[in-house]
């Protein structure tokens, strides 16, 4: 994991001392993003479909993530739209088991920390009276988990059970997951002082994140054995070109 982040800090220390160079091609945009994210648990069963049960209960996590944000201008409205972001997300799922104790209940609670990269066509107008643009972006973002903490717990109202346990295993989850992107925003020219961009984006993944929710060995109704999760989420992103 350390290694993974040194070699982020690296590549971002590159990328910030190059932005000179780009500053003199103006096709070329360089910027800093930060986001703050709303993590949407999709949990499905080994044929793929919605699983829904009434004992379920699922919560998500407020998340951040932050990197740099690289903007080629093929033309003045059209553009590539790339860069490197590390993002956190995670959620939390409370359930009663199906065992000989309808009152046990288990929570497990995931988070996750992912390295992304966003690949998507950028459309803006043109420049507006105010120096203002309506952009929007439209493509995919591969994510590659890096880090994953489950907090699980197992107990119930007898305490004949009482199990709380932390796991750090990344071999449950995929290598990486493939998003789709779309997004809109503004962005506002403050002239020498560079480009403010605020927007909305939204990514809704194409493969799951894991397929594993709970411990089998704690699950004593084993209804959720199989079941497997996607996250998609949805976030606030602010971005400041040089």
């Amino acid at each position: 994991m350390k290694k993974k982040i040194g070699a982020l800090v690296m590549v971002c220390l590159l990328l910030w001392a190059g932005q000179e160079a780009f500053a003199q091609e103006s096709k070329w945009r360089l910027g800093l993003r930060v986001s703050s994210n709303i993590s949407l648990l999709s949990v499905r069963n080994s044929s793929g479909n919605i699983i829904d049960i009434l004992n379920i209960n699922k919560s998500t996590q407020i998340g951040f993530s932050g990197g740099l944000q690289v903007t080629y201008q093929f033309v003045e409205k059209f553009g590539l739209h790339t860069g490197l972001q590390v993002s956190s997300q995670g959620f939390t799922v409370n359930t009663r088991t199906l065992g000989n104790n309808d009152n046990a209940l288990q929570q497990q609670k995931i988070s996750l920390v992912m390295l992304q990269i966003p690949l998507a066509l950028c459309l803006r107008t043109q420049e507006l009276n105010n120096k203002m643009r309506v952009r929007g972006i439209f493509g995919s973002s591969f994510n590659i988990p890096v880090s994953a903490t489950e907090n699980f717990t197992y107990s119930d109202d007898f305490k004949y059970f009482d199990v709380s346990l932390e796991k750090k295993e990344m071999s449950d989850y995929a290598k990486i997951i493939p998003n789709f992107l779309v997004g809109a925003g503004i962005e506002w020219n403050l002239g020498s002082a560079g480009i403010l961009d605020l927007g909305l984006s939204y990514q809704l993944p194409l493969a799951v994140t894991s397929n594993k929710i709970y411990d089998k060995k704690y699950v004593t109704g084993g209804y959720m054995s199989g079941s497997r999760f996607k996250l998609s989420y949805l976030s606030l992103d602010i971005t400041y070109y040089f």
